[in-house]
């Protein structure tokens, strides 16, 4: 399961977790065991997914899986719900949001939002931040260190 968390804007705390469904298409989601059918060595699949988890290692989440029975969402995103219980996420991200529905939610103080909604929350919060970053990650700027920012 990749559920990861995202911490920070520079006025207020806002703790976001990702469904899978915003990380990667349906048809990627079981990634390393698709690449393992395709041919791809165990040991190779296991130490790219490790190297991703290596990266990102304070985004994971754990600790989640006793809450997963309680939460009153549909079965099969019950999972992502108790992710963000656990680490007191605010706002739930997903292109999935019928399964999400705000009267489930509301007892968590969870909100869900699509990922388009999510970027113009952030936006909203600090306009000049999510723009900067967008033009790094976009490759517009090639150079971080030329940006002047604030």
């Amino acid at each position: 399961m990749w559920v990861v968390i995202l911490k920070g804007t520079v006025e207020m705390a806002l703790v976001a977790v990702l469904d899978a469904c915003v990380l990667f298409p349906a048809s990627l989601r079981d990634t390393r065991r698709n690449l393992v059918k395709k041919g791809m060595p165990q040991d190779k699949a296991q130490r790219l997914f490790s190297t991703i988890r290596d990266q990102f290692d304070d985004a994971f989440i754990v600790h989640y899986k006793p809450l997963i029975e309680s939460m009153p969402t549909n079965e099969k995103d019950r999972h992502v719900l108790a992710a963000a219980v656990a680490c007191r996420a605010n706002i739930i991200v997903t292109q999935n949001l019928k399964d999400f529905p705000s009267n489930l939610l509301a007892p968590f103080e969870v909100e869900a939002q699509s990922p388009d909604r999510f970027l113009v929350h952030l936006f909203q919060i600090d306009r000049e931040l999510i723009t900067y970053r967008s033009l790094i990650f976009t490759g517009v700027q090639k150079n971080p260190h030329k940006v002047s920012y604030r």
